[in-house]
């Protein structure tokens, strides 16, 4: 019967009835965080990046990748990274126009590199043949892209093989990164960027 309805006599009984379901319902036990201020703990420091380092993080994080398709001659993913690279590096133009410096090394080392690897996979009759249908295809497209950007840092990539001394530099620099020091990282990012500002200079 409802407890609406309830009559004189059937109070007694109602009564134990709405006791005997709020016993059996679970109680919910409402916890505090238990929030601690140990001197103990180390604080995690937050750090604060230029739109400038973060961009630059993306597009060496693109370029990671499309060297791991270099290495296993996967076309399609090398041309999506690419058109990503592109795509990350127009951001990171119009703030490299704004402080009036030039195109980083280490983009311009992998456009070569790039435009050397579709050139040898291009010349290479038997690499060309054990490709897939969609990598042959990808290959095709790649090697138009990649000449028609490169056309408009020509120069640059011309000077840029013409000093291996700044080449070295830069291939010691990416060794440290490999070792997986961070901070290390950061120190050549911050050499690299002063180089520029000053030649620019």
């Amino acid at each position: 019967m409802s407890r609406f309805f309830i009559g004189a006599g059937d109070s007694d009984s109602e009564s134990e009835s709405v006791k005997s379901e709020e016993e059996s319902a679970p109680k919910v036990v409402q916890r505090r965080p238990q929030i601690s201020f140990s001197d103990d703990e180390e604080e995690e420091k937050r750090v604060v990046r230029s739109q400038k380092d973060k961009r630059f993080e993306e597009l060496k994080d693109i370029i990671r990748g499309a060297k791991n398709g270099q290495k296993i001659r996967d076309v399609v993913k090398v041309q999506d990274g690419f058109d990503a690279m592109q795509r990350v590096f127009q951001k990171i133009k119009t703030i490299l126009d704004k402080e009036k410096s030039e195109v980083p090394r280490f983009y311009l080392r992998t456009l070569m590199n790039l435009e050397e690897f579709v050139k040898d996979l291009w010349e290479d009759k038997e690499a060309k043949q054990k490709l897939s249908k969609i990598n042959s295809k990808a290959l095709t497209s790649l090697r138009q892209k990649v000449r028609k950007y490169n056309r408009e840092y020509d120069n640059l990539i011309e000077v840029y093989r013409q000093n291996p001394m700044d080449s070295e530099e830069e291939e010691e620099g990416e060794e440290e990164e490999k070792g997986g020091d961070i901070e290390e990282e950061e120190e050549g990012e911050e050499e690299d960027s002063k180089k520029m500002s000053k030649e620019a200079d």
